[in-house]
């Protein structure tokens, strides 16, 4: 259940995301709708997905999902939800 940083090294880089179909990473990049989920492992349906992505790609699909979720998905935003459970924490001690 854990997200590699990559995935939002390159949400950051606005570049969109082919990634396994493992939940976390899977919800995320459906529900920011930033890239595509893999559907089968085999060298062809990769290539054939990285080449829809790269057509889309050129169409523009994703520039505003990527820069909508590059604004929400960054330290700045995270930093303020850190520092309320941090404070949280203190008081309990």
């Amino acid at each position: 259940y854990a997200l590699p940083n990559k995935i939002f090294d390159y949400i950051q880089c606005r570049l969109p995301v082919l990634c396994s179909d493992l939940p976390e990473m899977a919800e995320l990049i459906k529900s920011y709708g930033v890239g595509m989920v893999v559907e089968e492992r085999t060298p062809e349906k990769l290539a054939g997905q990285m080449s829809v992505m790269l057509e889309k790609g050129r169409l523009g699909h994703w520039r505003e999902a990527l820069e909508k979720s590059a604004e929400v998905l960054c330290w700045e935003t995270e930093v303020k939800q850190y520092m309320i459970v941090l404070e949280k924490s203190m008081k309990k001690l």
